[in-house]
Formats: structure tokens, sequence, C-alpha cells
């Protein structure tokens, strides 16, 4: 079994400060670095074999015949493009993930500049759809995109 290590150091140590937080507001007491440990053990345990498997993409992603571009902003928005034409979402079907570093491009870019890319969605979605798999393939590899 690959053992994968989805918090780096930085957010490991942030959730066992708020395991212990949430232990000392319940019980009035502090928890043990035990006690910790075995909660994050029970946790590990319960995400490797108890939940399921789910795929994680890097800035894009194609879904249902529609393709996602992940905006990297606060709010977690997405694009959804599709054949008959685009939209910012609130909640994308696909999971994204954010390695340190990735850039939102609603901070620095003009969405709506970024987006009249697909003004004209039935003739430019085959190319795009090529395009976005390629940056996936490129993702998939460890070159960030963006």
């Amino acid at each position: 079994m690959v053992e994968v290590d989805c918090l780096g150091r930085a957010a490991a140590g942030a959730f066992r400060a708020f395991l212990r937080q949430n232990y000392y507001e319940a019980t009035g007491t502090a928890a043990s670095a035990l006690t910790i440990g075995l909660a994050l053990d029970q946790l590990e345990a319960r995400a490797q074999f108890d939940a399921p498997e789910r795929s994680v993409h890097l800035r894009v992603a194609d879904h249902a015949g529609c393709l996602y571009l992940d905006l990297a902003d606060d709010c977690w928005r997405a694009v959804e493009i599709a054949p008959a034409g685009w939209r910012v979402i609130d909640k994308s079907p696909v999971r994204f993930r954010r390695p340190p570093g990735i850039v939102s491009i609603g901070s620095h870019l003009d969405t709506g500049k970024l987006l009249s890319l697909f003004a004209r969605p039935a003739a430019l979605y085959q190319r795009q759809t090529e395009w976005y798999k390629s940056c996936s393939a490129n993702s998939a590899n460890g070159t960030t995109l963006f």
C-alpha cells in the first residue's frame, strides 16, 4: 500500500493544535501526545480504508462532457466550460488540489477577458478540450500551469 501525505508539515501541526483545542474545550483537560496520536491514527485509518477514493486535479479537469478550470480563489470557484457555453460556478463537481504557490486567476487577471476565450464555445470546444487535456496531463506529471 502506498502512503500518501495529504497534509504538509504546517497543516499537520495546525490540525494537531485544532484537535488539542477541541479536546480541551470538551473535557477541560489537556490531551496527551498519545491521545492526539491515537486520534490522528484513527482519522487516517478511516480516510484510508473507509472513505471512497476520489480523483483530484490541478487547475483543469474533464468531467461529464465539460471542462472545469479552477480559479484558485478563496471561494473555491471554478469555470465550467461546456459545448453550449461557460459559467462561473461556486461548487465544482470535481476536486482540485492547490499546491503552495498556485496563483489565483481572479486576483491577477480580468476573469471576463480570460473567459472571452470561450465566447464561441461550439466552434472552439474541441480545440479547448484537447488543450486542457494536455494541460491536465502536464499537471499530473508535476508541471504547474498558470
